[in-house]
């Protein structure tokens, strides 16, 4: 495993922030699924987002905030953490 090293605050340029409200999508389109007809990966909202995060904190010295904005559901709660764990 890499460890990753926090940065110090002077060190930080800018925060780009990613914002969205996880009730307002239902689990395929936030999390991602497999295509019925091709049988293939279609990412999700928070799939995406992490992705273009990561792409982004390579590029830049800003730091990389996903916030899901929205009321706490336990089903979504519990499938983020399982995507996570991943």
């Amino acid at each position: 495993r890499k460890k990753i090293e926090a940065k110090q605050p002077e060190e930080i340029s800018a925060v780009d922030r990613y914002i969205f409200n996880p009730k307002a999508l239902d689990q395929d389109s936030l999390y991602g699924h497999v295509g019925a007809k091709t049988n293939q990966w279609v990412p999700g909202l928070v799939t995406t987002l992490i992705l273009e995060s990561g792409g982004r904190a390579r590029m830049s010295n800003a730091q990389q905030w996903i916030v899901a904005d929205g009321p706490v559901d336990p089903l979504w709660v519990e499938d983020l953490n399982t995507v996570l764990d991943d």
